[in-house]
């Protein structure tokens, strides 16, 4: 009975890895099938509200507003080649490195992923602040599919693509 027990345990624990991987083979997939992706930097959504009955944010702010980007809000906007977005792509679906990044409570989104499929936006909506992201339904995207080093690259190539709005990044040498 124990010997059952533990190798039902086994075979549970071997799948748990291939069902993670599995969810971001599921959204490397949905970017490189876009018929288009950009990066977007955006203004505050403004102070979030929470919905009683289903618990998710209420922003007086939308980032999309009926199936479009909401063009009021968009500082910068990059669109991405497809050489950009299977760099994106490899990215976002790559497993954890290392151990999970902290995250704080603050979500004051400033930064997007939008992917355009047959007149229909999907979004990562990103703060590389308190490091957590919200997205669409059809993405289940979460900051528990990021380690640090996830992190450091995603923000990195933001800033190659010119997107610097809310970005704080120190490079000026330090004076000795």
């Amino acid at each position: 009975m124990r010997y059952s027990i533990a190798l039902l345990l086994l075979y549970f624990l071997a799948l748990y890895p291939a069902r993670a991987q599995n969810h971001l083979d599921v959204i490397k997939k949905k970017l490189l099938t876009a018929d288009s992706v950009s990066l977007i930097s955006h203004s505050d959504l403004g102070i979030k509200t929470t919905d009683v009955e289903t618990g998710k944010p209420i922003y007086p702010k939308q980032l999309i507003i009926n199936a479009q980007p909401n063009e009021k809000i968009i500082r910068q906007r990059q669109l991405l080649s497809d050489t950009s977005v299977q760099r994106l792509a490899g990215l976002v679906s790559r497993p954890l490195l290392g151990e999970r990044a902290e995250i704080a409570k603050c979500f004051m989104p400033h930064h997007a992923i939008l992917i355009f499929k047959k007149k229909k936006v999907s979004y990562i909506d990103i703060c590389f602040g308190c490091r957590r992201i919200q997205s669409t339904s059809d993405i289940r995207f979460s900051e528990a599919d990021f380690d640090e080093q996830k992190w450091t690259e995603l923000m990195t190539y933001f800033l190659q693509k010119g997107l610097t709005y809310e970005l704080i990044w120190e490079t000026t040498p330090k004076d000795n």
